[in-house]
Formats: structure tokens, sequence, C-alpha cells
């Protein structure tokens, strides 16, 4: 199911405050491009995040191409990765839409166990229609 660009970044909004994330971006897989970013601004103290997303897509492609060469049959549920004291939490949506959550949170600030699966519980919003707080105004 495809939300409409405002309920997509509500949701993506939404996401970073309850994680705390630094950034959260919603990007399609198929083609590499950043569809919603979460403070707007595409530029960060990382970089221009539409050149990052294109290195976000090959980390998931990679896992999903692993998982798939080693026969398995379950979906990449999350991909964690520390990069100094961030935490990278990609969560590739679950609806065969292509599309994957990447959210940057602080790693001496967070847990990643609870950070995963509140990331997997708010991503459910962008498969879903939002509840109308989530709306952009």
């Amino acid at each position: 199911m495809s939300l409409p660009p405002t309920t997509r970044q509500a949701a993506i909004e939404h996401i970073r405050l309850e994680l705390g994330a630094a950034i959260v971006c919603l990007v399609d897989s198929s083609t590499a491009m950043l569809l919603e970013v979460s403070p707007k601004d595409r530029r960060s103290a990382s970089g221009d995040l539409d050149v990052i997303a294109v290195g976000c897509t090959d980390v998931v492609r990679s896992q999903q191409n692993l998982v798939a060469a080693m026969a398995g049959t379950a979906d990449v549920e999350d991909i964690m990765v520390a990069v100094g004291d961030e935490f990278h939490v990609y969560h590739p949506l679950h609806d065969n839409s292509g599309l994957f959550v990447w959210a940057v949170v602080d790693g001496d600030r967070h847990n990643l166990a609870l950070t995963r699966r509140l990331m997997q519980r708010l991503s459910e919003s962008l498969l879903t229609p939002a509840h109308p707080s989530m709306v952009a105004s």
C-alpha cells in the first residue's frame, strides 16, 4: 500500500522523534532514491543524504543477496551497523514495496535491541493509514 507523500513525511518525522534519531530516511531500494527524510534538510553533518542513500541501498541489497545465496527462506528483518558512537539501523518494509527505513541513533544513549523493536513497531505506520495526529498540517 502506498501512502500519500504528506502522510509518509509525517510518519518518518514521527519515527525520528520517537526514536530520538538524528536522521530517519525512507529509501526505495530498487532505485536507491531518497523518498522522505527527517529532518527535511537533505544535507547533514554526514554529507549529502541523496548520495548516502545509494550506499545504504547497497548495504540492504547485499544482505538480501547474501541471505538468498545461503538458501535462506526468511526475509532480512533488520540490519544494524555500529559506526563510531552511532548505530545505523536499516529496516526493510515487508510489503514487497522495496522500501526501507534507515535511522541513525546515538549509540551512547540508545539500547540497540530496544531501538530495533521500536523501529519495527513504528515502521508499520508507513504501511497503514496514519493516525490523524501524524498527518502534517
